[in-house]
């Protein structure tokens, strides 16, 4: 097992973080002008700023963290800690709706198996590239698809791939 050269810590991209928080802001300035009715729109904007408000908490406190031990990814209910010896398959897959395309890393881990899904567009670009190239070093003994060593090499031509018929 190779020595990781760095610690790091992936967050989500600001797309993620600012879309929620820019309609928790729209939805308390709403509410802010409806404060002096009597009728439900105020209820309405009360719950605009919730939901929105928690999917924006939600998004900050969802990250990866990579250390010399394994990984370790926070989600919104649960931590999970996962070393790089019990990894056991790492799978990249696409699977395409309607316009767009949905990237999926799936990490298998542990006995019994125990499954995580990271869609990999809600994390930045380069930190992204980086953790697929230090699970590929990490984790020598883990089965890898094929689409998994294609984007470590960065041979994926997504260009072909996304080419809708």
């Amino acid at each position: 097992m190779n020595a990781i050269v760095e610690n790091f810590e992936l967050c989500k991209n600001n797309f993620s973080k600012w879309f929620s928080g820019v309609f928790a802001l729209l939805s308390l300035f709403a509410f802010f002008i409806t404060i002096g009715t009597n009728d439900s729109r105020k209820w309405w904007t009360v719950a605009g700023v919730v939901m929105f408000g928690a999917i924006f908490y939600f998004n900050l406190r969802s990250k990866i963290s990579v250390s010399h031990q394994g990984i370790v990814i926070r989600d919104v209910f649960k931590e999970r800690d996962i070393r790089w010896l019990d990894i056991t398959s790492l799978d990249y897959n696409s699977s395409y709706h309607g316009h767009g395309v949905s990237l999926v890393l799936t990490i298998k881990y542990s006995l019994p198996i125990k499954t995580v899904l990271l869609h990999v567009k809600q994390y930045k670009k380069k930190e992204m590239q980086r953790l697929f190239e230090i699970l590929d070093q990490q984790c020598i003994y883990a089965n890898k698809n094929e689409h998994f060593i294609k984007q470590v090499k960065g041979e994926m031509n997504w260009k072909e791939k996304l080419k809708m018929y």
